[in-house]
């Protein structure tokens, strides 16, 4: 994969932050996995419902992808070339 190459699309069932929290609070007791993406107008893909493998996506200080939102979409784009293989890392930033 090269640099600035689009590699997927957070894919999931998009929900309120209220809704999230409270599936958060229920997934907390079950499981402690929740797979949410928080999008700039307050709503949240929820990658555990209909989400795809980019919900496995770990964070790092070293992201070797990154994560631009389209409307009430995510795309991860390389930001240098990544080997076959190679896990993907974003940057989180708050």
């Amino acid at each position: 994969m090269s640099a600035g190459e689009t590699i997927l699309e957070y894919k999931g069932e998009l929900v309120a932050w209220k809704e999230a929290q409270r599936r958060y609070e229920q997934s907390a007791a079950e499981d402690g996995h929740t797979f949410f993406f928080d999008l700039d107008d307050g709503q949240v893909i929820d990658g555990a419902q209909g989400g795809n493998s980019a919900r496995w996506v770990n964070h790092s200080c070293e992201p070797n992808c990154e994560a631009e939102q389209q409307g009430s979409r995510v795309f991860f784009h390389a930001l240098r070339d990544i080997e076959p293989d190679e896990e993907l890392f974003i940057e989180i930033v708050h």
